[in-house]
């Protein structure tokens, strides 16, 4: 599975399974919660 950060180019994010927060909106940590963690 590819997350991409909000911040991502879109060209990134179009390849992307999943587009997550920016890193200033911690989308890390959201991506792990949302898709790690199964919550």
């Amino acid at each position: 599975m590819g997350v991409a950060m909000g911040q991502a180019p879109e060209a990134v994010k179009a390849s992307a399974n999943a587009v997550t927060a920016t890193n200033l909106e911690d989308g890390v940590a959201v991506a792990i919660e949302r898709y790690a963690l199964l919550r």
